[in-house]
């Protein structure tokens, strides 16, 4: 959600916000070139401390297999994430709020 005067990111501030933002697929899918995955909530884990999640101003949708799969976020760990997909959950947040992922003109079909 942006600010109609600014255009600062306000974060998913409703639970129609959190919907809106899966309806956009999988963002590490997309950072890879695959468009179209369904995606489910992730809260950023990064400053987080055990058992506690981020706000959902610090939410990136991602599909069942990058969030809880052995080869997810939840299964290889942030650390383990970050050095096997390059990216960071903190980045792809940043892509996600900057919009950079979701432009259309890069689809090839």
């Amino acid at each position: 959600m942006r600010r109609e005067t600014t255009g600062v990111w306000l974060g998913a501030q409703t639970v129609s916000d959190l919907d809106k933002l899966v309806e956009r697929g999988c963002a590490l899918c997309w950072w890879l070139g695959i468009y179209g995955t369904p995606a489910e909530v992730h809260h950023l884990r990064d400053g987080q401390g055990l058992a506690q999640r981020a706000s959902d101003d610090e939410a990136i949708p991602l599909c069942p297999a990058h969030h809880r799969g052995p080869r997810g976020l939840h299964g290889l760990g942030t650390r383990g994430f970050a050095r096997y997909y390059g990216i960071t959950e903190r980045e792809l947040l940043e892509l996600v709020r900057s919009g950079e992922l979701w432009r259309w003109d890069d689809v090839p079909f």
